[in-house]
């Protein structure tokens, strides 16, 4: 299975710290799609938007990492919409200074009922793993 972590690039060091967290908990880079660090992201002579399009179809476990600055990325939210159609299975994981109360996410695509955890709750992200 991939995991793809949708993410604002303002948000990459905490996109990172997940990346990290999976590769020592022993998931393949291969497995891990995450365009903020080129390792990871799309390959070179790709279409954006082709590739991201591509690996969304494969249905990856996607890993929101949400934050204001993911609600203000037009990219972001067509992410979100691609996968959402799709069905993929997803984990919602909110940035420390995101409100889960915010407008912009309990009137999006995502299920505000659907228990998601700040990255720095670290039983959560110890369950999450």
């Amino acid at each position: 299975m991939k995991i793809f972590i949708s993410h604002s690039s303002k948000n990459a060091n905490y996109g990172q710290a997940i990346v990290d967290l999976l590769v020592a908990v022993g998931v393949n880079n291969e497995q891990i799609i995450f365009t903020s660090n080129d390792a990871f992201g799309i390959p070179t002579g790709q279409n954006i938007f082709n590739w991201l399009r591509a690996r969304i179809t494969e249905k990856p476990h996607v890993v929101y990492l949400l934050s204001s600055e993911y609600y203000s990325s037009v990219a972001c939210l067509n992410e979100m919409g691609a996968a959402w159609i799709v069905e993929n299975e997803h984990t919602i994981i909110f940035t420390p200074e995101f409100k889960a109360s915010s407008h912009e996410f309990q009137s999006g695509a995502l299920d505000p009922r659907e228990m998601g955890f700040k990255i720095n709750n670290h039983d959560r992200v110890t369950g999450f793993i």
